[in-house]
């Protein structure tokens, strides 16, 4: 190591003779000694700094190409979960005016039989042949669509969570599913991801 090896021994002139003309050549060889030792010095700072720099760059490149890939899968999942929102929306607008305009008829239909006070039999159609009184025809059009019920309760959502399986589920039902170890999706069977 380096930065250990700088400071092992220190690194003193030798002691002085007492015969200045024998003290000239071991005071050049120390001279000598002292400059190869600091060049050495500067070439390992100079070595230990680009390795330094280079490793922080690789680092910093790393990082931000994770950043630039997660900040892809966020834009990705973004729009993923504007388009499911936007057509379980357009469904759910779709569907509650269908409702609307079949309790208005209802309402149409009520306030004739009260009117006429007469009776109704099933199959019969009191305006203009636009709606019947056939129960099962009503329940359909009340029924929610199927886009709206969740997959695994088969029921109306009133807590609807997206899964990454890109499916919405009702949250208590979906979160007992992902409770358990290599959980799965219920319409796909593949594993869940990290939701």
């Amino acid at each position: 190591n380096f930065q250990s090896s700088l400071t092992r021994g220190a690194f003193s002139p030798p002691p002085l003779d007492p015969f200045p003309r024998l003290q000239v050549p071991a005071m050049e060889e120390w001279v000598r000694k002292a400059v190869d030792r600091q060049n050495e010095f500067l070439f390992q700072t100079k070595r230990s700094i680009e390795e330094i720099t280079a490793q922080s760059l690789n680092r910093t490149i790393g990082l931000r190409n994770q950043i630039a890939k997660l900040e892809t899968e966020i834009q990705d999942a973004d729009q993923i979960s504007h388009h499911s929102i936007d057509d379980i929306q357009t469904r759910s607008e779709s569907w509650v005016n269908n409702v609307d305009s079949t309790i208005t008829l209802a309402s149409h239909v009520i306030q004739a039989l009260i009117n006429k006070e007469t009776e109704s039999s099933p199959g019969c159609s009191l305006i203009s042949g636009s709606f019947s009184t056939d129960e099962e025809e009503l329940a359909d059009v009340l029924e929610p669509p199927d886009h709206l019920a969740c997959p695994i309760t088969m029921e109306l959502m009133t807590d609807p969570v997206m899964a990454s399986d890109g499916h919405t589920y009702e949250r208590e039902y979906i979160q007992q599913v992902l409770s358990a170890p290599n959980a799965r999706s219920p319409l796909t069977n593949e594993k869940f991801e990290n939701d």
